[in-house]
């Protein structure tokens, strides 16, 4: 599987919301504070996986989780390949 590097899948995200002439490049975060945020996004969506009572939002919050998890998982991979210091 060939890596992508974060910067360029950003730039598809982004631009699926916004048109490409909008983008900046400098409103791209650094690599540790994608990172970051997607450290928290993770562990908010555990705690909310905690918290739900629900049972259709258990589906819910368990897609959100493994999605949260994975997007930490491909920045801490982007990160260690960059080796950059978090």
């Amino acid at each position: 599987m060939a890596s992508v590097d974060w910067r360029s899948w950003w730039r598809v995200f982004a631009n699926s919301i916004v048109p490409a002439e909008q983008i900046v490049t400098d409103d791209i975060p650094s690599l540790a504070t994608a990172v970051e945020q997607a450290r928290q996004e993770w562990l908010s969506s555990q705690s909310y996986f905690q918290n739900v009572s629900d049972p259709e939002l258990v589906d819910h919050a368990i897609h959100m989780m493994k999605a949260a998890e994975r997007k930490y998982m491909y920045l801490l991979r982007q990160a260690q390949l960059e080796r950059r210091p978090i």
